[in-house]
């Protein structure tokens, strides 16, 4: 399992808290930390649950969640000035899309699926059956974040590629697919590096 040390974790999470805080206001950006359990909680939670994704270690979430924001704008950017999106947007969206999963994962305390399998997390049992996005958009919202119709799409953007929905594909906002091609070029990057 990649470990990052507990330096670039702290230092992730302070990126991550200055963006929110400006995004959203730090009240809100307190109760978000709040409802996911607090600083460790979300410092130390992970993106994936399974080593096979390259992504499943404690600070994976910030980490990741930073690089999408950061791939979204940059493809932005090369979009005509018309058709751009606002990087507030891009933000709100790419800090907020992934945060369930600092809920619904936890340790994965069966040894044998760790060491022989590599699946590092499971699921919490949390109740209603939610999808990412879904969860990510009720914790948002539950702390007080407004967002925008196109922004609300976007956050669900992960969970309709799941679906394989391709309405996203041809239909969606500019946002929706600058931020689902932002998470596609992380996820692919990490699973590269597998190789």
């Amino acid at each position: 399992m990649i470990e990052l040390n507990e330096e670039i974790k702290v230092s992730n999470y302070a990126t991550y808290k200055r963006y929110l805080n400006n995004l959203v206001g730090e009240p809100v950006a307190d109760q978000i930390v709040t409802l996911v359990g607090g600083e460790e909680a979300l410092m130390n939670a992970s993106f994936g649950m399974s080593e096979d994704s390259n992504t499943a270690f404690d600070g994976a979430l910030i980490k990741f969640s930073l690089e999408i924001a950061e791939y979204a704008k940059r493809l932005n950017g090369l979009l005509p000035e018309e058709k751009r999106v606002t990087n507030a947007s891009i933000y709100r969206v790419a800090l907020l899309q992934h945060l369930a999963k600092a809920v619904m994962y936890t340790k994965n305390d069966n040894e044998w699926e760790v060491e022989k399998r590599g699946i590092y997390y499971k699921f919490n049992e949390l109740g209603a059956s939610l999808r990412c996005g879904e969860r990510s958009l009720l914790l948002s919202m539950t702390a007080g974040v407004k967002f925008t119709d196109e922004e609300y799409e976007a956050m669900r953007v992960v969970d309709k590629v799941n679906e394989g929905d391709n309405a996203v594909r041809w239909y969606g906002t500019v946002l929706s697919m600058l931020i689902r091609q932002a998470n596609e070029i992380v996820t692919l990057i990490e699973k590269k590096q597998l190789l």
